[in-house]
């Protein structure tokens, strides 16, 4: 799997590659030499953004590269300094202990959002809080941490009392890829009429023949043809990010009248994510609160939206950029992860 790293690192050979052919062109003379001068000017703008994440994270170069690639709207200014970051035990804490349903729900995703594997248990009784956003918040955030000792619960939370709580179990399965949540999944999508588009999605996830058997099926009996798994359940939501960038929406409309302008407020929020258009950590967490709440949006384009722009909007990927100490913490919590979640055997809330 590469790394998001490497990927900038091949996006920096294959500039210098541009620019090597640029040098020998104009050696040759094969194209007028101020082409070459705009040319070149174009390839340094571009190296900006791509040298600053490809660089380890230490001394004034990187400092440097990271500010200039700023001043060109390329890379976010939020660095790890700027985040008032939550240590994972006072999140466990107020997971646990806060009155506050919203403070749970805030510490769920923070925890999620950490990809952080020793909360996977306190998630996973965060499964059976009062709450139904606390639950649903719960359920994303092992999505995202992709623990599979956390499978045989999120498969017992596909009985959950809130239809919006069981969508986002089915949709964790699918993100942790695990083929133990095929035949659980097929048996949502029997009983379950509020759950189908995202157990077709997350069967597309884990993939391999018996789960794309499964969702062919699933398809016939719908009566539909078998799609392509960005076409399920997020109404295409790939295809439509183009139209955005430059849009005045703001976190307010979240909860405007038409589900079209929610949804749409939802991507913006996390286009900027994606392009770091961030520039206070504040303005980030006011971003996450109001998509959070759209986790329960009535209209399933509009969570599928807010799903991938909480994805998007993610403060511990810029800092593990920026600090290898926290990278190395995260990595080696992967493995540990995946070591212990082999055969998943799920969490007795009692013990």
């Amino acid at each position: 799997m590469i790394d998001e790293t490497q990927i900038y690192l091949l996006a920096l050979v294959a500039l210098l590659a541009v620019a090597w052919l640029l040098v020998l062109l104009a050696r040759r003379r094969s194209i007028p030499i101020h082409s070459v001068k705009w040319s070149a000017l174009l390839v340094a703008l571009l190296l900006l953004p791509v040298l600053s994440r490809a660089l380890p994270a230490a001394g004034p170069l990187h400092d440097f590269l990271l500010k200039a690639a700023a001043a060109v709207g390329n890379v976010s200014m939020i660095d790890a300094e700027k985040w008032d970051v939550p240590t994972t035990p006072d999140l466990l804490r107020q997971l646990k202990e806060s009155r506050h349903p919203l403070e749970r729900q805030r510490a769920a995703w923070w925890l999620g959002e950490h990809e952080d594997f020793d909360a996977v248990w306190s998630l996973v009784d965060a499964l059976r809080d009062s709450a139904p956003q606390v639950r649903v918040t719960a359920a994303w955030a092992l999505g995202e941490i992709k623990d599979r000792k956390s499978i045989p619960d999120l498969i017992e939370t596909l009985d959950d009392g809130e239809p919006l709580v069981r969508e986002m179990a089915a949709l964790a399965l699918g993100e942790i890829e695990h083929p133990s949540a095929v035949l659980p999944l097929v048996a949502a999508f029997d009983r379950d009429l509020e759950v189908r588009e995202a157990v077709l999605w997350a069967l597309g996830e884990i993939g391999g023949e018996e789960a794309e058997q499964a969702r062919e099926q699933a398809f016939r009996r719908l009566g539909r043809s078998v799609t392509e798994n960005e076409e399920v359940w997020t109404g295409r939501l790939t295809l439509r990010l183009k139209s955005f960038g430059a849009s005045s929406l703001r976190i307010d409309d979240l909860r405007a009248a038409d589900s079209a302008t929610r949804r749409a407020t939802a991507l913006e929020l996390g286009y900027r994510g994606v392009h770091h258009r961030y520039t206070t950590a504040e303005e980030a967490l006011a971003a996450i609160d109001g998509l959070l709440g759209a986790l329960q949006d009535p209209d399933h384009e509009v969570r599928a939206a807010a799903v991938w722009a909480l994805d998007e909007i993610n403060p511990s990927r810029w800092i593990r950029q920026a600090d290898p100490d926290h990278r190395k913490h995260h990595e080696a919590g992967r493995e540990r992860a995946d070591l212990e979640g082999a055969t998943p055997t799920g969490h007795d809330a009692t013990t």
